[in-house]
């Protein structure tokens, strides 16, 4: 049996239940989640898929290049992306609560990076430079 270690969680990854914790879920993770995780996910009856396809998206770092990306789309303003730590598929695993899959999810949300005054700085140039444009392009 092998042991996998995950911030101080101790997870059994020959432990399996029936039916598999992730059979017919699909999940897509991010570069900066350790191989285990992605590992595990599979060992459970999960499925990898696209950051489009996918119903749970992990990443372990909010300022990681392929994760930067989805704070500004679309779907996370209107809320309908939410990104989660990769800790949580550990936690899952170790302590299954099928009926209360919501509520351990909300735990391990990832947040987006705090951005810097001069990063909020630039982007209230850039908007107020493209407002001037739409309205020079009205005139």
């Amino acid at each position: 049996t092998h042991t996998h270690t995950h911030t101080g969680l101790a997870v059994m990854a020959e432990r399996r239940l029936d039916p598999p914790l992730f059979r017919g879920k699909t999940a897509w993770f991010s570069a900066s989640v350790a191989d285990d995780a992605v590992e595990l996910w599979g060992q459970h009856g999960g499925f990898l898929a696209s950051v489009d396809d996918a119903q749970f998206l992990f990443s372990d770092n909010s300022e990681a290049a392929d994760t930067v990306p989805l704070f500004s789309s679309a779907a996370f303003r209107d809320e309908t992306l939410t990104l989660f730590q990769s800790a949580w598929v550990f936690e899952y695993v170790q302590n299954p609560q099928p009926e209360r899959v919501l509520y351990s999810l909300a735990r391990w949300t990832l947040a987006p990076p705090i951005k810097t005054a001069e990063q909020q700085q630039q982007q209230q140039e850039n908007r107020q430079q493209q407002k001037e444009q739409q309205q020079q392009q009205q005139q």
